[in-house]
């Protein structure tokens, strides 16, 4: 684990969702452990005390993987490869082009960013505000100061009440600007919006 967060540091080994598969079997291993430790301590007090905590853990651990599970089931992943993507934009983009990259599509963007010439400055990250979608279209309000945006999307955390974000996203781009282009990989696609705001300032 040491080695891991040190290669991490290094920008070498991102820590995130399926990079962390290899840890899961020690991460059990010491829950168990503890749960058993607890459990036989009780015991020597009070074994209704002992059978009650062990039964209140479990049902936590056990609502914890239903409800991780029920959501997979209702907004199923699919596989995502970011890098075609990134290397379409590094093709196609223009030295005065940004970059903006819906939230989902973080932790992906900013660690393969560096092996596609992409610098911080560059790009931006999206916010995260599932609850307010207003806050969504102030945020992209900002991208009118650019002539040209490419926008990276993966991971929509859209849901059955308010549809999908990709297409919140999409709807007001396309009003304060022209969809230029665009380019899909299996599940993430980029597109490039020409901003009419930014476009008659340079002109």
């Amino acid at each position: 684990l040491i080695f891991m967060y040190i290669a991490s540091g290094l920008q070498k080994y991102p820590i995130y969702g399926r990079f962390l598969l290899f840890t899961f079997p020690i991460v059990f291993l010491l829950v168990a452990e503890g749960v058993e430790c607890l459990y036989l301590s009780l015991k020597k007090v009070n074994i209704l005390i002992a059978i009650t905590v062990f039964c209140f853990v479990g049902g936590i651990l056990l609502q914890v993987s239903v409800k991780n599970s029920l959501g997979f089931r209702d907004n199923p992943r699919t596989l995502e490869h970011i890098k075609p993507v990134m290397s379409y934009i590094k093709e196609h983009k223009k030295a005065s082009d940004f970059i903006y990259v819906y939230y989902g599509a973080e932790y992906a963007f900013r660690y393969y960013a560096p092996f596609y010439s992409i610098n911080p400055e560059h790009y931006s990250i999206g916010i995260h505000s599932r609850h307010d979608h207003k806050a969504y279209i102030a945020d992209l309000e900002r991208l009118k100061r650019y002539e040209r945006v490419w926008c990276v999307f993966s991971h929509d955390h859209g849901n059955r009440i308010v549809g999908s974000e990709f297409a919140l996203f999409d709807r007001h781009l396309k009003e304060i600007g022209t969809l230029k282009q665009g380019y899909k990989s299996s599940g993430c696609f980029v597109n490039l919006y020409i901003m009419d705001s930014g476009r008659k300032c340079t002109g």
